[in-house]
């Protein structure tokens, strides 16, 4: 009960387990009714989600997005709330998102596959994550990622309204995975080794959706 995921989403996360569930707070929520929570207090983590899409023509070229928003905090009596109501997040806590597109339609979070978009703080404030990729399998997948280097009493990271679109029809011949092109240099940092531990469990939520 404590490490769902979205309909058609899994959770991934390395090493350190983290909780999982739909968040219902207006002040954290982009749009609909609910978004997608991943927390640790306490202690730093890395997780994030995934979901597989097919039936995408070979050589298409592929863009993803998604909202993110990261709230973190070693105030344990007032939570980082300010008088104006709002948090204001302890940034010492170095943490940072991104989206990612695996072309090749793979499932681990560590694949030199992937092609992610440069690292972000988001702290407090909604902030939209792209990134760009060609594909060389009919099937892809699209990648959510947070990490921070601190752990603090609150580590919280939302993400919503994310989505997958082709902006490019391939012609479905063999093709080459990899960035797209005239898009930029995806951010190299890279998730801390540790053992790989999916897990979903699917809800009547239509939370996030491609």
């Amino acid at each position: 009960p404590d490490q769902t995921a979205p309909t058609g989403w899994s959770l991934w996360f390395t090493g350190v387990p983290v909780t999982s569930f739909p968040h219902t707070d207006p002040t954290q929520i982009h749009g609909g009714q609910a978004a997608w929570n991943i927390r640790k207090g306490g202690a730093p983590f890395t997780a994030g989600g995934y979901q597989q899409v097919s039936g995408i023509a070979l050589g298409s070229t592929i863009h993803a997005t998604v909202w993110a928003q990261s709230y973190t905090c070693n105030d344990q009596v007032h939570s980082c709330i300010g008088g104006d109501g709002k948090h204001h997040s302890d940034t010492s806590s170095g943490a940072v998102v991104r989206v990612g597109i695996d072309p090749s339609g793979g499932t681990n979070p560590n694949s030199g596959q992937i092609v992610w978009s440069t690292n972000v703080s988001a702290y407090d404030n909604w902030t939209q994550l792209a990134v760009d990729a060609v594909n060389c399998n009919a099937t892809v997948t699209i990648f959510l990622f947070t990490t921070q280097s601190v752990g603090m009493f609150i580590n919280s990271v939302y993400f919503d309204d994310a989505s997958l679109s082709v902006t490019t029809q391939g012609t479905g011949t063999t093709a080459t995975c990899g960035p797209a092109p005239g898009a930029g240099t995806p951010g190299t940092a890279v998730p801390p080794t540790a053992a790989f531990a999916p897990f979903v469990q699917k809800q009547n939520l239509s939370l996030i959706h491609i």
